[in-house]
């Protein structure tokens, strides 16, 4: 999806982890986790992303520019990997 550089780019910009959503095979949003976990756990977070995904998935008129379902969250002192955390369908 993304290269190494950039990741830790913007992991270092977000000062943390941060998750990432596929918005279509043209953009992505990158959150950071701190401010979606302010007021609520992180499962309560995730699920409020992938509700906002889906949202945006279902309005979207061209269904090849849907990449996922998933969000991800990004993980650098685990190898530097992606990791899928839910998926809504």
């Amino acid at each position: 999806m993304l290269n190494q550089d950039f990741l830790n780019l913007i992991y270092n910009r977000m000062k943390g982890a941060f998750y990432i959503l596929p918005m279509s095979v043209h953009q992505i949003m990158c959150v950071s986790k701190d401010y979606v976990t302010k007021n609520k756990d992180a499962y309560e977070a995730e699920d409020d992303l992938l509700d906002m995904l889906f949202e945006i998935n279902s309005k979207n008129k061209n269904v090849e520019d849907i990449l996922s379902y998933k969000i991800y969250e990004y993980i650098p002192d685990d190898g530097c990997k992606l990791f899928a955390i839910k998926q809504n369908i």
